[in-house]
C-alpha cells in the first residue's frame, strides 16, 4: 500500500471538516412510526480537505498525486486527525486535488479535495464503555453483580 510521503504536509485543520455517510435505513410503517435499521458496521467518511504548500514541494506534491496514485485513482495511508489523535487509515481521493489547485501567493499553492477515509477510527465498544463508566471498570462492574439475589429456588 502506498503511504503519503511525511515531507508533504497535511490538509489544514483550520478547513478541515468530516462528514460520515448515513448509516441509518429509515422506512415509514403504516402504522405512522418509522422503522431504523442500521446499514453497515464501518460507513464510510468523507473530509473536505485543503492543502496549502509551498512551490517547493507543490510539484513533490502534484508528481505524488500524478504518478503514484495514478491521477487519485488509487488508495493510500496516511495519518488523519481524529479524536483519538493522528491515526493512520487507508484513504483515497474522491476528487483529484489537480483539479482544484490555485496559487494564493507567489510562494504557496493551495489544493482542494474531498477524501474518502475508510473505517475512521473511533473507541471501541469497551474503551467507551469504560470511559462512561469511569472511574469504574467494566471488569468491576461483572464482580460487583451477585447473581445469587437472581437465583431462586424455582429455577431447579
Amino acid at each position: 500500500m502506498i503511504v503519503y510521503p511525511e515531507r508533504l504536509p497535511r490538509p489544514t485543520l483550520r478547513d478541515l471538516s468530516y462528514a460520515q455517510a448515513d448509516n441509518v435505513l429509515k422506512t415509514k410503517m403504516a402504522s405512522g412510526y418509522t422503522r431504523l435499521r442500521r446499514v453497515s458496521l464501518n460507513p464510510p467518511t468523507v473530509k473536505q480537505a485543503v492543502y496549502r504548500i509551498h512551490k517547493s514541494q507543490a510539484a513533490i506534491f502534484e508528481g505524488f498525486i500524478r504518478h503514484a496514485l495514478d491521477d487519485g485513482a488509487r488508495s493510500f495511508r496516511d495519518k488523519v486527525h481524529t479524536p483519538l489523535g493522528f491515526r493512520e487509515h487507508t484513504v483515497r481521493f474522491i476528487t483529484n486535488p489537480l483539479s482544484r489547485r490555485k496559487p494564493i501567493s507567489r510562494l504557496y499553492w493551495e489544493y482542494s479535495a474531498e477524501v474518502e477515509i475508510e473505517d475512521f477510527a473511533t473507541m471501541t465498544a469497551i474503551e467507551t464503555l469504560d470511559a462512561v463508566m469511569y472511574p469504574h471498570t467494566y471488569e468491576e462492574f461483572v464482580q460487583a453483580i451477585d447473581m445469587s439475589t437472581y437465583y431462586t429456588e424455582s429455577w431447579k
